[in-house]
């Protein structure tokens, strides 16, 4: 199979726009582009709080129980869908706020951490031979933030429930990205939790104007992340 993946997005607000009404059109014609090119699929996200379909927030007043069979119903059907075409699942994406704690999304407002429970393990059930992750961005660097991501691993795996990695988006801004150094102690510290990490999505932005400063700054990220997961292949 081909190193390479294909990120295939599967935002609620296009996989059920409408409550219950399924969509697959888009999603397959990612999934036909990674056929035809011996590619294999990341998928990105089940249970995300941006780009719901409408419906979701619409209503403030779920019950709990209304919110568990939302998230059943829409975790089952869509990674059921793509059931054994997937090598990786983003099963719960952005839950975290930059001090460590929850964001206060539509389902941890009527269901607290028990969402993330209730989303890893429909997915394991859905599909079952997939690699299921936590996903969100400022994971690269030691912080507040990299160790409520472990607790979310801690949590998990204290239930029964699978998780196999954390993906870190790493969306950088060239003078002030994480160093190497930070880069490794955090695969490190993923690494001692006993999941996988891996880099989801790669960006490193420069202020405008352009000039060999920003650009050697540039040059210099792109480089760190390259060496941080040699080191920590090591």
């Amino acid at each position: 199979m081909s190193p390479y993946a294909n990120r295939h997005f599967h935002q609620w607000l296009f996989t059920e726009a409408e409550q219950g009404v399924f969509n697959w059109t888009e999603g397959e014609i990612v999934t036909s582009i990674a056929k035809e090119n011996d590619m294999i699929l990341r998928c990105h996200a089940l249970v995300w709080h941006s780009q719901l379909g409408p419906w979701v927030e619409a209503k403030q007043d779920w019950t709990k129980d209304e919110m568990r069979a939302i998230i059943t119903k829409h975790v089952s059907e869509v990674a059921g869908h793509w059931k054994g075409r997937c090598y990786a699942w983003d099963v719960v994406n952005e839950a975290l706020n930059e001090d460590g704690t929850y964001r206060e999304s539509i389902f941890y407002k009527v269901l607290g951490d028990e969402y993330i429970k209730l989303a890893f393990a429909t997915a394991a059930k859905a599909d079952p031979n997939a690699k299921l992750y936590y996903n969100d961005y400022n994971l690269e660097s030691p912080s507040a933030k990299s160790e409520a991501a472990i607790n979310i691993v801690k949590m998990l795996r204290k239930e029964g429930i699978k998780i196999d990695g954390i993906g870190m988006q790493a969306h950088f801004v060239a003078h002030s990205a994480p160093t190497l150094k930070e880069q490794v102690a955090v695969m490190q510290s993923y690494a001692d939790a006993g999941v996988e990490c891996a880099l989801t999505e790669l960006d490193v932005r420069i202020e405008m104007p352009v000039n060999d400063t920003n650009m050697a700054w540039q040059k210099e990220v792109y480089a760190n992340v390259s060496l941080s997961f040699s080191f920590h292949l090591w």
